[in-house]
């Protein structure tokens, strides 16, 4: 069994844009899994049996102010994760992608503790990921009301869009 789970975040100032944070996301969001998926997989393949998982993000499924380094390294992981369900199938080797909304990690600045719905504590993602890798679930998007509206914005025309996400405040560094 391995459980993914890397990330940092680091705005993406569109006035001053600076490939060197989107490199550290992409580094440790999404090469972070890929490497560790490299250590273990090649033993999962061999005895035919395994758990994978990845900690992704609801931002997988949106692009969202200033955050589009931190939204292209969860929708990559995610897109990772789809193709290995595909790819691992044959060698009985299972595979969960788990989206949770604003986790109160050390990433949460005080202002965003106050202000951001449905926040969950670290216990509750941690919960909720076993919950659904004991299911088996190939993807887990909580909490709910969260996930169903990043569903719903991702099909808005593109104009409307950009109109509604002009309003969600940026996420700030910590």
């Amino acid at each position: 069994m391995l459980i993914a789970n890397a990330g940092i975040y680091r705005k993406t100032d569109v006035r001053e844009f600076d490939p060197a944070p989107v490199a550290a996301v992409m580094n440790t969001n999404y090469l972070g899994v890929v490497h560790s998926l490299a250590a273990v997989l090649p033993g999962m393949i061999a005895r035919q049996t395994g758990h994978v998982a990845a900690v992704c993000s609801i931002a997988a499924r949106l692009g969202l102010p200033a955050a589009g380094a931190y939204c292209a390294s969860k929708a990559a992981v995610r897109t990772l994760m789809e193709s290995l369900r595909v790819d691992l199938h044959p060698h009985n080797i299972r595979v969960t992608t788990v989206c949770p909304g604003h986790v109160d990690t050390s990433m949460i600045t005080d202002e965003e503790r106050e202000t951001v719905k449905a926040l969950l504590t670290a216990p509750q993602a941690a919960e909720r990921t076993c919950v659904a890798i004991q299911r088996g679930l190939a993807e887990d998007w909580f909490p709910r009301r969260t996930a169903r509206m990043a569903k719903l914005a991702s099909i808005l025309p593109p104009n409307l869009y950009r109109r509604v996400m002009a309003h969600v405040p940026d996420m700030e560094e910590t």
